[in-house]
C-alpha cells in the first residue's frame, strides 16, 4: 500500500484538481451535487508518467528524485534495488507541478531512454459514481425511517439487514470517490535508472596463428568497476563477424575477470 498523502486542498477534495474559482457557483453544502457543479468546471484527469532514463549514479539520482519530489509537494511511494546498476523508484506529485518535476527529472540523466505519459479522464466515472452514491444515500434515508416505524422485531431485524448492505454500499463508493480525487490531484512518476555504460581496459591479447579448418578460442581478461558484477561484450575480428556475449568468470586476481 501506498503510504498516507498529505491533506489535499480544498479544491482538489472536491474535483480531483484544482479548479478556478467562479461566482457562478455560488456556495456549497459539501454534497456531491455540489462538488459536481464545481468539477464540471473542467475535467478530471489522472496523469501518469514512466521514464527510463541512464545515470552516472544510480543511488544519488535516486536521492536527487527523492528531493525533487518532496520540494513540489509530494512523497515517495517506493524503490526497489533491482541490482547494483539498476533501481526503480515511483513518487507522486501535485497534478499542477507534474511538468515541471518531468523536466528536472530528464535534466539530472545522461540519458532520456522512454518516456511515455498518460492521460486518463475519469470524468464521467466520477460523476456516475457521485449518482449511485446520492441513491443509496437517498435509500439509506428511508430504511431508517422504516426502522424507526418498525412495530415488530422481526420488521426491525429485516430493515437493519438491508441497512447495513446500503451502508456498506456507501462506504464503497466514498472510497473509490476519494481515491479517483487523490490521483488526479497528485499525479503518479515511475522513474527506472539504470547506470551509464562504462568502457573497461581489456589486457592486450596475444595474436595466434592458425590453419585453415583449425579452432581457436581466444578469451579477454578485463578489470571491471568496483561493485559492477554483469558486463555485455563483443569479439569483432575486423572482417565483419561480430560476436556479443556476457558470460565472464573470475580469475586468480579478485579485481580480474575473464570472457567465458
Amino acid at each position: 500500500p501506498e503510504p498516507a498523502p498529505p491533506p489535499i486542498p480544498m479544491s482538489a477534495q472536491r474535483t480531483g484538481k484544482a479548479v478556478s474559482e467562479s461566482n457562478d457557483v455560488g456556495d456549497t453544502d459539501g454534497s456531491f451535487e455540489s462538488h459536481a457543479r464545481l468539477v464540471n468546471l473542467e475535467r478530471i484527469i489522472v496523469r501518469t508518467v514512466d521514464v527510463t532514463i541512464v545515470v552516472k549514479d544510480v543511488q544519488v539520482t535516486v536521492g536527487e528524485i527523492t528531493s525533487i519530489a518532496r520540494e513540489a509537494g509530494g512523497w515517495v511511494v517506493s524503490t526497489n534495488r533491482i541490482e547494483k546498476h539498476r533501481e526503480f523508484v515511483s513518487f507522486r506529485v501535485p497534478a499542477d507541478s507534474l511538468d515541471a518535476v518531468t523536466f528536472r527529472i530528464r535534466a539530472i540523466a545522461t540519458e532520456v531512454k522512454t518516456e511515455v505519459s498518460e492521460s486518463r479522464d475519469v470524468t464521467d466515472e466520477y460523476f456516475d459514481l457521485g449518482a449511485r452514491l446520492n441513491n443509496q444515500n437517498a435509500t439509506q434515508e428511508v430504511l431508517l425511517q422504516l426502522m424507526e416505524r418498525s412495530e415488530t422485531v422481526e420488521d426491525a431485524l429485516k430493515v437493519q439487514q438491508t441497512l447495513t448492505e446500503v451502508q456498506e454500499e456507501i462506504e464503497r463508493l466514498q472510497g473509490k470517490i476519494k481515491l479517483l480525487e487523490e490521483t488526479a490531484a497528485f499525479s503518479l512518476v515511475r522513474v527506472n535508472l539504470e547506470l551509464e555504460p562504462q568502457k573497461m581496459t581489456v589486457e592486450e591479447i596475444a595474436e595466434k596463428t592458425t590453419g585453415v579448418g583449425e579452432s581457436v578460442r581466444f578469451r579477454a581478461f578485463f578489470k571491471p568497476p568496483s561493485g559492477i558484477e554483469q558486463f555485455n561484450y563483443t569479439w569483432d575480428f575486423g572482417d565483419g563477424d561480430v560476436v556479443s556475449g556476457y558470460q565472464t568468470a573470475p580469475t586468480e586476481k579478485d579485481d580480474t575477470r575473464v570472457t567465458a
